[in-house]
């Protein structure tokens, strides 16, 4: 989470948040990191070494503060989760494999925190946040800086109809809440 002076911007995973981070210059893993600027006094809030924390993990001396967080297409987002782990893993499995099985890489398994709110976790969106939140969508949000984008624009070619209707009755919560179809 990025701690404002005003505000707190939840992290959900695959959402953007390496872009986020560096358009408000608290990439500390950007590779242009020394061309960033901090102009709003922002701190990147980390528990151990990753950034993703729901509004529940918010430390009590910030909860007065409001959050705001980016959401994205639930089926865009597992495939952009899927060519993620195959970039940093090297893994071998198709994405019908990926999404029966709800994969989570056997090292990330060791610790069920970073399981369950780090960069791989399949957990739904709607439990990042809460009512209060301020909810932008990734289709709408104006990156004024976009890195680590996905390469494959194409995220409906990796459905088949039966793997659409699994991720869209995993994540119905995400899908009725930001009315994606």
């Amino acid at each position: 989470m990025i701690i404002f002076p005003d505000r707190i911007f939840i992290l959900i995973p695959k959402c953007g948040c390496n872009s986020i981070m560096s358009m408000h210059g608290v990439n500390p893993w950007a590779k242009h990191r020394q061309h960033i600027e901090n102009k709003e006094e922002a701190v990147l809030y980390l528990k151990g070494d990753y950034p993703h924390m729901p509004v529940s993990q918010i430390p009590k001396r910030f909860s007065h503060l409001p959050t705001e967080a980016i959401v994205r297409n639930p089926w865009h987002r597992t495939v952009s989760r899927y060519f993620y782990l195959q970039k940093m893993n090297d893994f071998e499995m198709s994405f019908e494999e990926f999404v029966k099985s709800k994969y989570i890489h056997p090292m990330y398994k060791q610790d069920p925190d970073y399981a369950k709110w780090g960069s791989v976790s399949w957990t739904q969106q709607i439990e990042w946040i809460d009512d209060d939140t301020t909810v932008h969508k990734f289709e709408e949000y104006d990156f004024t800086l976009h890195e680590n984008k996905s390469h494959n624009q194409d995220f409906e070619s990796m459905y088949d109809n039966e793997l659409y209707k699994i991720v869209g009755d995993y994540y119905i919560k995400d899908v009725e809440r930001f009315n994606y179809v």
